[in-house]
């Protein structure tokens, strides 16, 4: 009878009285190195007694960072602080993704570092970090008629450079024969200048530079060589 007691008894309690609460990690997506940033920590059901749970982070250079959230008795969560070093130990990419974990205790369940699915983005903050634009090729051709007037489009506009950092580009017409031809920054576009005459049998071909700045201390240049075609003219009286 005791025993049916005990069987009866037992019966009463469901699977998830008897589990401890899982732990739900959140917060930033990113941060700087050398910063801090501050985690939610939340139980799948109110704690019992005051829980301590074990906060961990394996930092870029492996090292891994120990904290802990106090959740008071009743509560469903707390905060754990992250540090992450100022180092020089990142990924070409100029960050680094930071996994966040628990470790054991004795008041909630998992994940352990094999699991953890909460990720913090440390971005790196020196100078190096950041990747200069460019250009698709290193040198363009571009044409324009001779006695062309002002304003003449010279060929098709320089394509865009590319930036992997997102950085807003600025353009800028450079080299021997600039003062030449004026340039639109905005389209990328050369045109002819006003008060140049271009004459084939006199200079069949000029030099140019386009300059991408991506104000951050990275640039990268393409050289374009103006041929001037040659069109027929009537001959002199």
């Amino acid at each position: 009878m005791l025993l049916a007691g005990f069987v009866l008894a037992l019966a009463g309690f469901s699977a998830d009285a008897l589990a401890l609460p899982s732990v739900k990690l959140s917060g930033a997506a990113t941060m700087e190195e050398g910063s801090t940033t501050v985690i939610n920590v939340s139980l799948s059901s109110n704690a019992t007694a005051e829980c301590i749970v074990k906060v961990r982070a394996r930092r870029a250079d492996r090292t891994v960072w120990h904290t802990t959230s106090a959740i008071a008795a009743g509560e469903l969560s707390g905060k754990a602080v992250i540090t992450h070093n100022d180092d020089d130990i990142w990924q070409e990419s100029g960050h680094y993704d930071m996994p966040v974990w628990v470790a054991a205790g004795d008041c909630y369940q998992g994940p352990d570092e094999s699991g953890a699915k909460y990720v913090v983005r440390v971005k790196d903050n020196d100078e190096q970090s950041n990747t200069a634009p460019a250009f698709g090729s290193e040198t363009l051709t571009r044409s324009v008629a001779e006695n062309s007037a002002s304003g003449t489009s010279v060929g098709d506009p320089i394509p865009a450079a590319t930036d992997a950092d997102s950085d807003a580009l600025t353009y800028t017409l450079e080299g021997t024969d600039a003062a030449s031809f004026t340039f639109d920054a905005s389209t990328r576009q050369i045109t002819t200048a006003s008060g140049v005459t271009y004459d084939h049998e006199d200079r069949s071909s000029h030099s140019v530079t386009v300059k991408a700045d991506d104000g951050n201390g990275g640039t990268d240049t393409v050289a374009v060589t103006i041929t001037v075609s040659d069109v027929d003219e009537p001959p002199a009286a």
